[in-house]
């Protein structure tokens, strides 16, 4: 056959075999590629070894090369003797555990934490945070079954993995009689509290109606009291800035606002603001109608600003209206809907060159600057890119000038969501850019450095010294960065407590490097601490008694990292913090009662998780008091004794060759019971559960 009719099909599925007698030649003093493609080979041409070739890219034909297969060979008695081990291990673990999915289980975790992890992992104490399937986030549902992402750093995945860690293991550790698996399979995991798709649908609003002069001076003040800069009272001049919001708008007469678009513009942002009002200043009992009330404002607000995707329509001005939109959407949950419109009001600054400083307005600036904090802010919430890059921003910061508030606490707080960005695209990985930081354990001590430089280069009127000042502000931005230090080293907390858990009820080996660990997990707790201190000091000081979602936000991590704390064995200096998580739990009683009646509130969460801690620590004290053999200094644990507690990391319970305990299979379904009681909760991140349909 002529050379010729061989097609490139052919030669793509055929190799002639290789010459046993070539001699192998050092790559430096090769001559010839290594390899050549499969069309050179059989046709006996010279390959250039590019990819595509030479050859094959003149003929326009297909270039392949073959896949490289590492050949190993082993002596055949050796091979049977690693079969014949391998059915003996086999039959062990099937005898020491009876039960299939325990052994599944068991072969998981293997697969998943191999024995031989290397010197560098061993060393490190954060080499195993990338919590499992958390570690690239995961689809969420919301209550109508839509999907929606949320990335590692999001509280609501690290509350949906916390769920799955404990449903999954506990069944698999402890003897139970009660039937959990439809409780592990059917669970609210995978579950998200988002209100977007029950948003309402206000429509007939007149866009030019407004309250009496009274009430609106009442609901500005209390918004700017809140939100602003304290109607000026604040030394901090407030974290963030919405331009001048002033009553005396409405002396213009109807006619002179619907012919001039600024003023359109005006009367949207005030309408915006009434709708944030309207939320602040809601009678105790009545937050259902405070909450339509609010509604019928912001559609007001939207029908006056069109729609923001009209470029045509858009300038400027529209950017502080939506910076005030994107605040009432994340009050009310509503978080993609403000996720979006912040989108939309970073690229109308982009596309007037807002970001690379080519305005001269300072309240423009501060309006920028107020939505790039919101932006980083839904980054935190949801764990998902920035919709703005630091590098592309050449905006200078706020800065001092007659006739507006001071800059001081917008400038930290700027500051501050710089660091918050860094730690959701790097410190999580969500969207890295310091790749210079290659190691977890440098990435959590690095943003930790960067905490500790912003917290010491705070000016002194931004300091808190323990007395109880008057500036909300300042004891905001003190929250939001201790919010910072409780994501950045959560993971490592998260890793803890699954290592005492598996140590309480399995045999996995206490970590030489725990130690190192505790120092982490003690600033955690130290700083989940610190914001309930700043919450109650915000209550005493506050005019406004319903606190925003922001702050209960703040302050349901808080008490879920020093629930979690209660399960580690740390000998610490500090006192127990059951008196902090009961201050947490009050919070979020006295908005169940007062706004949630019907509908269930992350107050019960809270408390099923606090008792499914006490069961565990219960379970371990009742367990080691039966088990003679074992020692420990630990006394038994009743509630009452729970606040004088403390213990060691790497506290071990080794379960093997002990007598079984008759009364443990009772303890061992009380700890299921409070479980399930947990798991069964649903919309855990639903602070508030507006009814919005």
């Amino acid at each position: 056959m002529p050379r010729s009719s061989i097609t490139s099909s052919t030669s793509s599925q055929h190799r002639l075999p290789v010459n046993q007698r070539r001699r192998k030649v050092l790559p430096e003093n090769r001559k010839r590629v290594a390899t050549a493609c499969n069309s050179c080979n059989v046709r006996r041409i010279k390959c250039s070894g590019e990819r595509p070739c030479l050859q094959c890219r003149n003929a326009s034909r297909e270039c392949r090369y073959p896949i490289s297969i590492e050949k190993i060979s082993v002596p055949r008695a050796e091979l049977e003797q690693l079969k014949s081990k391998c059915i003996q291990l086999e039959a062990c673990l099937e005898n020491a555990v009876p039960d299939e999915n325990k052994r599944r289980y068991l072969l998981t975790q293997v697969t998943q934490s191999p024995a031989d992890t290397g010197a560098d992992n061993a060393a490190s104490p954060e080499a195993r945070d990338n919590l499992d399937e958390e570690e690239g986030g995961r689809l969420l549902q919301d209550a109508d079954g839509a999907l929606r992402y949320f990335g590692p750093i999001s509280s609501t995945l690290f509350l949906d993995s916390l769920k799955r860690f404990f449903a999954i293991t506990l069944p698999a550790f402890i003897p139970f009689s009660m039937d959990t698996s439809s409780m592990i399979s059917s669970g609210p995991q995978g579950r998200c509290g988002m209100q977007d798709t029950c948003a309402p649908n206000v429509q007939n609003v007149d866009p030019f109606w407004h309250p009496s002069k009274t009430d609106m001076t009442l609901m500005l003040a209390r918004l700017q009291y809140t939100f602003q800069d304290g109607c000026g009272d604040f030394a901090s001049g407030g974290i963030y800035y919405w331009n001048d919001l002033d009553v005396t708008f409405f002396n213009k007469k109807k006619t002179e606002i619907s012919n001039d678009a600024q003023s359109i513009r005006e009367l949207s942002l005030l309408h915006a603001a009434f709708a944030m009002a309207t939320l602040l200043d809601s009678p105790t009992g009545d937050r259902r109608n405070s909450v339509r009330r609010s509604e019928t404002f912001f559609a007001r607000a939207r029908m006056l600003l069109g729609n923001p995707l009209n470029t045509t329509l858009r300038n400027i001005l529209d950017i502080p209206i939506l910076s005030m939109m994107v605040m009432y959407l994340i009050e009310i949950g509503r978080r993609d809907t403000a996720y979006m419109y912040v989108s939309v009001g970073l690229q109308i600054a982009v596309m007037y060159g807002v970001h690379r400083g080519w305005v001269n307005d300072e309240s423009c600036k501060r309006s920028f600057w107020t939505l790039y904090v919101l932006d980083r802010c839904l980054s935190v919430l949801d764990g998902r890119p920035p919709s703005i890059s630091d590098d592309a921003i050449q905006l200078l910061p706020p800065l001092d000038v007659s006739g507006l508030p001071p800059a001081m606490g917008l400038r930290a707080h700027i500051e501050l969501a710089r660091i918050a960005g860094y730690i959701v695209c790097n410190t999580y990985q969500v969207s890295p850019w310091d790749h210079c930081t290659t190691s977890n354990e440098a990435r959590v001590e690095k943003t930790l450095g960067l905490l500790s430089n912003w917290k010491n280069r705070l000016p002194a009127e931004l300091q808190i010294d323990g007395s109880l000042c008057h500036d909300r502000a300042c004891y905001q931005l003190h929250m939001e960065y201790n919010q910072l230090l409780m994501l950045t080293v959560r993971p490592v907390l998260f890793e803890a407590v699954k290592r005492a858990v598996r140590q309480q009820f399995g045999d996995e080996p206490s970590n030489p490097n725990d130690e190192c660990r505790i120092d982490f997990i003690r600033i955690c707790s130290q700083a989940a601490c610190q914001t309930l201190k700043l919450a109650k000091d915000i209550r005493d000081m506050c005019q406004c008694p319903q606190p925003s979602l922001q702050m209960l936000h703040h302050i349901f991590d808080a008490a879920v990292i020093l629930i979690l704390d209660q399960v580690l064995d740390i000998r610490t200096q500090s006192t127990s913090h059951w008196a902090e998580i009961a201050f947490a739990i009050e919070c979020f009683d006295t908005e169940d009662r007062v706004n949630n009646p019907c509908q269930q509130n992350p107050v019960q969460l809270l408390r099923n998780l606090q008792a499914l801690v006490e069961s565990l620590r219960n379970h371990k004290s009742s367990e080691s008091s039966w088990n003679g053999s074992r020692t420990s200094s630990v006394p038994p644990i009743d509630t009452q004794s729970l606040a004088n507690t403390s213990y060691h990391v790497g506290f071990i319970l080794n379960p093997s060759n002990a007598p079984t305990n008759p009364m443990l299979s009772s303890t061992s379904d009380v700890l299921i019971s409070q479980l399930a009681s947990w798991t069964a909760f649903d919309g855990a991140q639903d602070y508030r559960s507006y009814p919005l349909r």
